[in-house]
């Protein structure tokens, strides 16, 4: 099934007030002082936020951020177990054949977010619609 287009996508671009290149760095900085505050390493940012939000009386615990590393996990493994099925490799082999397949569609010393970013992103969501 084909989809009709009804904009350019230059209709679709944003004119945002911040530089990507500085809102990456403000979310590492953020993310270091984070995680050097609170090294659990089974922790997000989110998460690091959520805990420190527990000396502000009138503050609400979102739980969407204040998961155990068990839970974390069974979602890893379920997601890496449907990306990569089969019990002969490990969670850790499969992400590698990911990386691997990466590696081959875009051949290169260049970071893996720059290939990813050359890749694209033409799925459908699970809200049934395409992102790319």
């Amino acid at each position: 099934m084909s989809r009709s287009r009804y904009f350019e996508d230059s209709e679709y671009n944003i004119e945002w007030a911040e530089s990507f290149d500085d809102v990456c760095r403000e979310l590492k900085t953020i993310c270091d002082y984070l995680a050097e505050k609170l090294p659990c390493s089974s922790m997000g940012p989110n998460e690091r936020v959520e805990r420190l939000a527990r000396v502000v009386p009138g503050s609400q615990l979102l739980s969407a951020h204040h998961r155990t590393a068990r839970s974390k996990l069974t979602e890893l493994r379920a997601r890496i177990d449907q990306l990569v099925p089969g019990d002969s490799m490990t969670h850790i082999e499969k992400l590698q054949f990911l990386v691997e397949r990466i590696d081959t569609l875009v051949p290169g010393d260049v970071p893996m977010s720059d290939k990813l970013h050359e890749i694209g992103d033409h799925r459908s969501t699970d809200a049934g619609y395409f992102i790319g």
